[in-house]
């Protein structure tokens, strides 16, 4: 099996564990509801376009600062959210510390899910720290019931679980340290 497929495999697997898990968590949960005679407290009564609304206004109000970075933000912000037109699909954001991603990104991905009739965002972030800080953003901006972060800190698999003659094994080896260790022990602003 080549490294891609071995890949591929690897990540359904987890997927497929994930998806039941979860699914007999849910269960689980309903189970008990009906047995105590509680109501499901399940989903969320909001709208992407309350929450658009929210971020509007935080942008406005932060938006007024009269610092020079805050104009090229603006163009960033534009420029990206002119992009949210396009089709569904995977995007990424290259902008240099301090030139407002995490916001930046947010906006996108309202206008974005709104415009093509999408029902959630699902931010995916590789590390804790990272995670812990874009979800202080949010909650800043949007408030905090209808902003959380919601994770799993997967281990990392053992040395025996990684095939020792696959590429990804190699590079796993030749990196020791997963990039966002030193980040988290450095705590350096991201945003």
């Amino acid at each position: 099996m080549d490294d891609q497929a071995s890949f591929r495999l690897h990540f359904f697997t987890r997927m497929l564990f994930s998806a039941l898990v979860d699914a007999d968590f849910l269960e689980t949960e309903a189970f008990h509801d009906r047995v105590e005679g509680r109501p499901r407290e399940r989903g969320w009564l909001g709208s992407l376009a309350g929450l658009r609304g929210r971020l509007e206004t935080h942008l406005a109000a932060i938006g007024r600062a009269t610092a020079p970075i805050n104009a090229e933000r603006a163009r960033i912000l534009s420029h990206v959210r002119a992009g949210a037109k396009r089709a569904p699909g995977l995007f990424s954001l290259t902008v240099p510390t301090g030139g407002g991603k995490t916001l930046t990104s947010l906006a996108f991905a309202l206008d974005h899910a709104i415009r093509h009739e999408l029902e959630r965002v699902i931010y995916v972030i590789p590390c804790v720290s990272i995670i812990e800080q874009t979800a202080a953003v949010f909650r800043k901006a949007l408030g905090d019931a209808d902003t959380g972060p919601r994770w799993s800190s997967a281990p990392r698999p053992s040395r025996r679980a990684v095939d020792a003659s696959s590429k990804m094994a190699r590079l796993a080896e030749a990196k020791a340290t997963h990039p966002c260790d030193e980040q988290a022990r450095s705590r350096g602003s991201l945003m």
